[in-house]
């Protein structure tokens, strides 16, 4: 039988298929990549919603009460825990009452008998980090045992691999923060911290009253690092005493805020930088991405004639993101407060209106 000859592909025909599969395969992975990242990007808008709509909830069931660690130093509190209900009451400051309550919420909802009330070093308490905490206790925010995807960034990777299993997290993970394994600092429970932060005027009673001139002695401040506060002896946090009626533009105050912008360049840019892009939450319960440079620039809450900001030291740790250049040298690049320290506290305005006047005009 005569067979009927097959011509293959040549080797220049193959080159061209390959060279145009090559383009295609350029053309396409950004647009696949930009997707994917432009999904991330509304599933941390999401997240910011779902934490205004749990805080709506809360402030409706407490008496219009911004959400916020609510235990006091002195005072009587509900818990099944014999240490921490004494300790709660006998300690001195209210930042240590707080302390304890957050153990208590992870003992409560994560089993997490293991945690222990903080000891010597108390003060040093990650206030921000597990606000939510309190609105996973009252079941306004859908949890496993105290993790929650809406309270992490899903471009925070770091902070997502803690939450897989938290109580060997310090052992599993790489990077951690030098707290993780000392008990004397909670440090397992850094595993159960969130992305996003609260203002601290959100919880310091006297960051927003203007008038007094006690106030300014006794309003929590910026220490000269970006991760630490400085809490003056007599400070009150606001847990009972703060309402969204305290907020005077909820449009234009930040609540919650990213520390880091993640959703735009090639690296994570931390708010104190003027063109970080961040994601944040305001009080009127609207979210969105805004630069950190186009609100106003904040205050000094212990000097508030002065005209500058707070300004202090972006130096991360290795599971924080870099500075600008792409390195983790610490004391390395000055930033400014801005939204985390408004002029004012909740009687001031971040975005789209002038700074209030407390002296500096």
């Amino acid at each position: 039988m005569n067979g009927i000859l097959r011509r293959g592909f040549t080797l220049i025909e193959l080159l061209v298929v390959i060279a145009i599969i090559a383009v295609l395969v350029a053309i396409l992975l950004p647009a696949l990549s930009g997707s994917a990242r432009a999904g991330r990007t509304a599933v941390c808008l999401s997240n910011m919603k779902q934490i205004g709509t749990a805080s709506a909830s809360y402030s409706t069931d407490f008496s219009d009460r911004i959400t916020a660690f609510s235990w006091r130093w002195g005072h009587d509190v509900r818990t099944d825990w014999d240490d921490g209900r004494r300790m709660a009451k006998n300690t001195q400051r209210d930042r240590e009452a707080a302390a304890f309550q957050a153990v208590n919420i992870l003992r409560d909802i994560a089993g997490r008998e293991d945690i222990r009330p903080p000891g010597h070093y108390k003060g040093k308490f990650p206030y921000p980090y597990l606000t939510p905490l309190v609105l996973m206790h009252g079941q306004y925010l859908e949890h496993a045992a105290a993790t929650s995807k809406a309270v992490v960034c899903p471009e925070d990777r770091v902070r997502l691999a803690w939450q897989v299993n938290p109580p060997d997290y310090h052992e599993r993970c790489d990077p951690i923060p030098w707290e993780a394994a000392n008990t004397e600092l909670l440090g397992p429970a850094w595993a159960y911290m969130t992305s996003y932060e609260p203002v601290p005027a959100s919880y310091d009673r006297y960051a927003s009253d203007i008038r007094s001139p006690v106030a300014q002695t006794r309003r929590i401040s910026q220490t000269n690092l970006h991760r630490d506060y400085i809490n003056p002896g007599f400070h009150e946090l606001g847990g009972e005493t703060l309402t969204n009626a305290d907020v005077r533009f909820p449009s234009n105050k930040v609540f919650f805020y990213d520390s880091q912008g993640r959703h735009h360049g090639r690296r994570s840019l931390f708010m104190g930088y003027p063109d970080a892009r961040v994601t944040m939450l305001m009080f009127d319960g609207s979210v969105g991405i805004r630069r950190s440079d186009e609100s106003n620039p904040g205050w000094k809450p212990t000097s508030p004639a002065e005209p500058g900001p707070a300004q202090y030291y972006y130096g991360p740790e290795s599971w924080e993101p870099p500075i600008r250049d792409g390195t983790w040298t610490n004391w390395q690049d000055l930033v400014n407060g801005y939204y985390r320290w408004t002029r004012g506290g909740l009687e001031g305005v971040d975005y789209d209106s002038a700074e209030i006047d407390t002296g500096q005009l």
